[in-house]
């Protein structure tokens, strides 16, 4: 169970606001969706080659309270948190109670 003393950190997530340029592609930036106090643990980052250039990626899972708004964010969204863009990977609840989420995160991909 994720304690409430840990869930600390302020977490901002954002989401993409589509526009569509002169040609018909799809573009947008993101903006705050919502802000919410969360428990973010990063992970060792990897280092690996890709086609001749070297790529860095690392991981983290992220710990927030359920409520209407925390239900509504998906992994079109995106994280901000230790002033770093995190893509959503996955979301799944942490607990058996329901009052949890948990959000599998990287950095260093693209958002």
């Amino acid at each position: 169970m994720a304690r409430a003393g840990l869930m600390r950190e302020p977490i901002t997530f954002q989401r993409m606001a589509p526009t569509t340029d002169v040609y018909g592609n799809t573009t947008g930036t993101f903006t705050d969706h919502l802000q919410r106090l969360g428990e973010l643990n990063e992970r060792v980052g990897q280092q690996r080659t890709e086609q001749g250039v070297l790529t860095d990626v690392s991981r983290a899972s992220l710990k927030v309270r359920k409520d209407t708004s925390t239900n509504t964010v998906t992994i079109a969204d995106r994280v901000v948190a230790r002033n770093t863009n995190w893509s959503i990977r996955s979301i799944s609840q942490f607990d058996a109670k329901g009052t949890v989420l948990e959000m599998m995160l990287e950095k260093g991909v693209a958002t």
